[in-house]
């Protein structure tokens, strides 16, 4: 038999008979630190909680403890949960949680992050909260099982966590190995056997079909899978990947004059994106590029396209984007500044070999970053089961 609040917005509908529905102020205490972002310290002794995902560093500590903190305003609000065990200090805005009565404090922290966001959007009319009031924390129900229950809990969401971790340290691992190849391989200090021929100083425009050209101008939509997804510079990352999260659609007259191709290079061309690039792939699908940014179409029988990418990603190019992308106080660059991107060619059999031995790398990558993506799936439908009672551990 079941347990189920009469609350119509309760976020916590029904529990099992032995479980107790109470509010996080009833076994918690709640409070805010006293410090600012200006007081971090780098390579501080101790971690220093702000109102992102990134902890800071400082050499003082206001609590040494069981906690779990988040965000009180900004874009964190709802997204940005942590949990320690230990000495910290924490950001004015930063709502800590702490000293449990009967509750686990892991467990605390898999609930408090699975139903906090749902928390705030019921004293919330619009599609996102700016702040946080302590009372929407104090008066967020929870639903409590035994202790030992809440333990086993805990501790196997906690294995999926461990596992999730090491793959993102994988992936950190070889993004660096790129990185390192990249900067090697793009100048020429590490060559493969059998190629021994001068590199030409070309510029882009050298390799190049045409001229370049702006994107479309329209309005976003939401996204709707029987129109062409809209790439905006917000939408491409600072490795040249499309950033999935919170694509859009385009629906406009001309988009089909603005459809990416095979062999297209696009270019952020204003703004902190300056400089961002991305070459097409049709696993993609349909693509339409906007305003903010500058297509070229790379000439495979003068340059690899893949090598042109990989170009993109060196620290040759990133100083060669900061030098000319400084006027007047906003970045960018324009169609003709581009064309002139100086470029090292070695012939196109050696660009054909960098570009393939990268390409692996990236593959590689993209693998265990979709690892990732079905572990977290896993593993947030797993604990929906186990934080509602819906799933049972044996204790």
């Amino acid at each position: 038999m079941n347990k189920a609040l009469g609350e119509k917005k309760s976020i916590v509908k029904e529990v099992p008979e032995n479980w107790e529905i109470k509010l996080v102020g009833e076994i918690a205490n709640i409070s805010t630190g006293k410090k600012d972002t200006i007081n971090k310290v780098t390579n501080g002794k101790y971690p220093f909680f702000v109102r992102s995902q990134t902890i800071e560093r400082i050499n003082s500590y206001s609590f040494d403890g069981e906690a779990v903190l988040t965000a009180g305003d900004g874009v964190g609000v709802g997204k940005v949960f942590h949990y320690i065990n230990g000495k910290f200090d924490y950001h004015q805005r930063v709502y800590k949680i702490s000293d449990f009565n009967d509750v686990n404090g892991l467990f605390f922290f898999y609930f408090f992050k699975s139903n906090f966001y749902k928390q705030i959007m019921k004293y919330n009319a619009k599609t996102s909260v700016d702040s946080v009031r302590l009372e929407m924390i104090s008066k967020m129900e929870i639903a409590i099982p035994p202790i030992k229950e809440q333990i086993k809990i805990a501790s196997i969401i906690n294995i999926w966590d461990r596992a999730i971790e090491l793959k993102e340290k994988l992936i950190t691992q070889k993004k660096e190995q790129k990185k390192g190849l990249i900067q090697k391989l793009l100048s020429g200090k590490l060559r493969f056997t059998g190629f021994v021929e001068e590199w030409n100083k070309v510029r882009l425009e050298n390799v190049i079909v045409g001229k370049g050209s702006y994107g479309i101008n329209a309005p976003s939509t939401d996204k709707d899978l029987s129109l062409p997804t809209y790439l905006r510079i917000t939408d491409i990352s600072d490795d040249g990947y499309i950033i999935k999260d919170g694509l859009t659609s385009v629906d406009h007259p001309d988009s089909e004059n603005y459809y990416l191709e095979k062999n297209d290079i696009v270019f952020a061309r204003t703004g902190a994106s300056t400089g961002r690039a991305y070459l097409y792939e049709e696993s993609d699908g349909r693509l339409v590029y906007a305003g903010f940014l500058i297509k070229f179409q790379i000439d495979s029988t003068r340059a690899n396209p893949k090598f042109i990418k990989y170009i993109t990603q060196t620290e040759k190019y990133y100083n060669w984007v900061k030098v000319m992308s400084v006027r007047s106080g906003q970045p960018g660059i324009n169609a003709e500044e581009y064309k002139q991107l100086p470029i090292f060619l070695p012939p196109l059999k050696e660009q054909q070999k960098i570009a393939d031995i990268l390409s692996d790398l990236d593959r590689n990558i993209s693998l265990l970053i979709n690892e990732v993506e079905e572990l977290n799936k896993q593993k947030n439908g797993l604990m929906q089961k186990l934080l509602t009672g819906k799933v049972r551990v044996k204790v």
